[in-house]
This record gives structure tokens, C-alpha cells and sequence, in this order.
């Protein structure tokens, strides 16, 4: 039951349980081609600052007011945003290993010849 695309080989491999985890800040590899991927970051960002403006407003309205409609208000909008969160874009990430390998010299002679 894949129905989204994995942006490397463009093959249907994730569910909708992924894509919802992936919105969660969770990297998913991709069993076709063993990529990792997650959703877009900074996307997700933005989104998060969805989240926060939900409840830091309508909870300080609730709050102030005493209006406890607010709190509902505040619900009803994160469930929204969780169920939307199934369509943000995913994202292919850089392989786990390459700034481990970026930062090792490539002839370490040379490294030890200057120290001398």
C-alpha cells in the first residue's frame, strides 16, 4: 500500500504511516535504493511555527478571556495540521558517511611531514 514517491528512484515505497512519521522529524530509508529521506526541513519548520502560533494564541486567548471555546479552536486546528502534515514534500539526504569522509585527509604523509 506505497503510495508516495521516494525523491531518489522515484518509486512508490512510502505509506501514509511513513509520510506522517517523516512530518514528525523522522528520516525514513528508502528499502529500493537505500536512500535516507525525510521531509522537506525547511518546510517543516515553517510548519512547526503553525503549530506554535496555534497554541501560543488561542492558549493565551483561552487563557485571557477565560473563553474555554478556544481550547477546542486550539484542537480542531492541530488535528488539521497533523492530517495535513501528510503532504509536505519529501526530501533526499546527503549520504551518512560523506562528512565523516569530507573531513579525513586524503594522503595523511603530508599532514605528518609538517608536523615534524
Amino acid at each position: 500500500m506505497s503510495e508516495f514517491n521516494c525523491p531518489n528512484c522515484k518509486q512508490p515505497v512510502f505509506s501514509t504511516r511513513d509520510k506522517y512519521f517523516a512530518a514528525k522529524w523522522k528520516i525514513l530509508v528508502c528499502p529500493h535504493c537505500e536512500k535516507r529521506v525525510t521531509s522537506q526541513p525547511l518546510i517543516l519548520a515553517g510548519y512547526y511555527l503553525l503549530y506554535l502560533m496555534d497554541v501560543i494564541d488561542l492558549g493565551g486567548l483561552a487563557v485571557l478571556t477565560g473563553n474555554m471555546y478556544y481550547l477546542v479552536a486550539m484542537a480542531v486546528i492541530w488535528v488539521i495540521l497533523d492530517l495535513f502534515s501528510i503532504y509536505l514534500p519529501l526530501a533526499a539526504l546527503r549520504d551518512a558517511g560523506a562528512a565523516q569522509r569530507k573531513e579525513q585527509p586524503l594522503d595523511p604523509a603530508p599532514a605528518e611531514q609538517n608536523a615534524l
